[in-house]
Parts: structure tokens; sequence; C-alpha cells
């Protein structure tokens, strides 16, 4: 669900809060500490733009973004499959419903 209006939304910091939860289930409190540490990471490099910092910066850049795509597959995988249960679940009451009507006629 994405946000109605973004302009209304960041004159109230926790409306903000909100919608951003509502938006993004995956984003967990790990993920919240990953983004901390690589941000950071990536103020040191800028703060002293040699070759040691790049290296540093990059490598907990990638680090950080391969687990936030881990949680992001796993949190997907487990909303799809979900999903599918609840389409079972859906289809098999239809079929009863639909068998009812077929063996009882109309109501």
């Amino acid at each position: 669900m994405h946000c109605e209006s973004r302009r209304r939304i960041t004159r109230n910091a926790q409306s903000w809060q909100d919608c951003l939860k509502k938006s993004t289930p995956w984003f967990t409190p790990e993920i919240k500490e990953l983004a901390k540490e690589k941000r950071k990471a990536f103020l040191k490099y800028i703060g002293d733009p040699s070759t040691e910092q790049r290296s540093e910066y990059r490598e907990v850049r990638n680090r950080v973004n391969a687990r936030i795509r881990d949680i992001k597959e796993g949190y997907w995988e487990n909303f799809t499959a979900d999903m599918e249960h609840d389409t079972y679940i859906r289809s098999a009451e239809n079929f009863t419903a639909d068998m009812e009507y077929d063996t009882y006629g109309a109501q």
C-alpha cells in the first residue's frame, strides 16, 4: 500500500513513519541498524575520500545490501506462500459451495 500524498505526509513526521511501516513491512530493526552502519561508513568516506576509506565503504555497502536483499526475498517468499495458501483455501471453499449449489439447487 502506497501513501496517498507525499507532500501531506511529510508535514507530519509520525504520519510519514506510519506510512513507511505500511508500505515496507520488510523494513525490520535489523535493516534500520544496517542502514545506519552503511551511512556511517559513507560519511566517513566522504570526510576522508582516500582509497582505503572507499574500499571500506564499498565492503560495508555490499555486505549491507546483500543482507537487505536476503531479508526482502525472505519476506516476499513468505508473503507469496501465504497468498497461495489463502487462494487454495478460498478455491476449496468455492468448490464446496458450488457443489452444494449443484446438489440442492438455488435456495
